[in-house]
């Protein structure tokens, strides 16, 4: 018998997954939008976590996951007809890096 690993596909990659929450969040502003982050964030931390990875790798990914839909909401506003400058050049979270939101604990 032969021994296998098997390795989970890192979550930014999924593009389903980047699309989908990249499409919310432009929907949303505001208290809002970081309230959902958040949730989705620590429902990602808590799956990359039951996967087998620790908890450092797993925020480190969960991060990654968040620059992919980051850049994807970059992609929807510079080809959104309606884009405006103003949106263009904003991050979503500029008043508060992700190394502090609080799903990741100490990092």
């Amino acid at each position: 018998m032969h021994s296998a690993e098997v390795r989970v596909f890192p979550i930014d990659r999924q593009i389903v997954l980047v699309r989908e929450v990249a499409a919310q969040l432009d929907k949303l502003h505001g208290d809002t939008a970081t309230s959902f982050w958040k949730a989705t964030a620590g429902e990602l931390l808590d799956r990359v976590v039951g996967s087998g990875k620790d908890r450092a790798s797993a925020s480190d990914e969960v991060r990654r996951f968040f620059a992919a839909v980051q850049r994807e909401m970059h992609t929807l506003t510079v080809t959104s007809p309606e884009s405006t400058p103003k949106r263009q050049s904003a991050p979503l979270f500029a008043a508060q890096p992700i190394t502090n939101l609080s799903v990741f604990g100490q990092v």
